[in-house]
């Protein structure tokens, strides 16, 4: 039901840059760019799920307020087709057999709980566990508002997200997303991703700007935004030769990933392709990732370079022409 929302946060998949790539069968000579690549597109993916809940909720207020109305549960929006009016609250945090609890738990604290193995669409990151999101009483398109986000640290409050069927705890209570009247800023630190004994060490640092027309106010002028992406982000990994299904790392690694060139996306960018749609949030941009010298020695016969670029194009918009393109080690491969 929630294809819109398979990437209506297309802001985090581009920050996420994109849903990790299958690495094998794709060549000897290229096996280590892949990896290199997934590590650290995993450790992000997971890394910005809070920003994914909290823009959610921006997204539900804001429409809320717009329609001039005092309660969230009694929002709809046209959905998928004219005249088809359906609960926003149920496409943001419903996943078709249970919902996610909205609670306002003091004046502009919203402390939102997930069931267990809760997954809102199929592109969507399962999820348990809560997250609490301080707004300040101000919507994320106001210059000046301020938001800062917490995941829930004990007991049923615990938040952990699923990767390949294993449970991942996220402690992140240094999240903060504000609006500086120019952009979004997005800024988090000592992200901890917890899988196995390992964990992560994680920051990151993205400033999201919208390209058209309309502000970040309600539903549709977010579904319909095209975003421009810059930033970065960096740490030690929770990826390590115990987790991984490919080349691996004697020791969790430390990455950086950069927008070298800035990432344009467009949460409802799907396209007909072959009689069905593709979801693709990333028109065009590059990203390169490189693991810091002297982090985890990589053996040179996997690993004969230690960084890696992607980079997306829009070859012919709206006809199924999109590329993705990783060059590692002096050639190139399209994703």
């Amino acid at each position: 039901m929630k294809k819109t929302l398979i990437y209506l946060i297309g802001i985090a998949a581009a920050i996420a840059t994109f849903p990790s790539c299958n690495i094998k069968n794709q060549g000897d000579d290229m096996w280590g760019g892949l990896s290199l690549y997934d590590n650290a597109d995993r450790q992000q993916l997971v890394s910005i799920e809070p920003f994914n809940v909290a823009m959610r909720l921006h997204i539900l207020l804001s429409e809320t307020e717009k329609q001039g109305l005092d309660d969230f549960e009694k929002t709809k929006v046209e959905y998928k087709a004219k005249d088809n009016f359906v609960s926003l609250r149920g496409i943001m945090f419903d996943d078709g057999n249970d919902k996610a609890k909205i609670e306002l738990i003091e004046d502009g604290v919203y402390k939102i709980t997930y069931p267990a193995n809760y997954q809102n669409d199929a592109m969507d990151t399962q999820k348990t566990g809560s997250i609490t999101i301080y707004t300040g009483n101000r919507l994320l398109n106001e210059p000046g508002a301020s938001w800062s986000v917490m995941t829930g640290q004990t007991g049923a409050d615990k938040f952990s997200v699923k990767i390949e069927n294993n449970s991942i705890e996220l402690n992140a209570t240094n999240y903060f997303i504000t609006n500086t009247g120019s952009d979004i800023e997005l800024f988090a630190y000592d992200i901890g991703a917890k899988w196995g004994n390992v964990m992560s060490n994680w920051e990151m640092k993205f400033e999201i700007r919208k390209t058209n027309a309309g502000d970040l106010y309600g539903y549709e002028n977010i579904a319909k935004a095209e975003f421009e992406v810059e930033g970065d982000a960096q740490g030690t990994t929770m990826f390590n030769a115990s987790h991984h299904y490919t080349y691996e790392f004697s020791e969790p690694a430390k990455f950086k990933a950069v927008c070298t060139s800035a990432i344009i996306c467009n949460p409802e960018s799907s396209v007909p392709c072959q009689d069905i749609y593709i979801s693709f949030p990333i028109l065009r941009g590059q990203v390169d990732i490189f693991v810091f010298p002297g982090s985890s020695p990589l053996d040179p016969e996997v690993y004969p370079a230690r960084s890696v670029r992607m980079k997306w194009d829009e070859i012919q918009s709206g006809e199924c022409q999109f590329r993705r393109t990783m060059f590692y080690n002096g050639k190139s491969l399209i994703l």
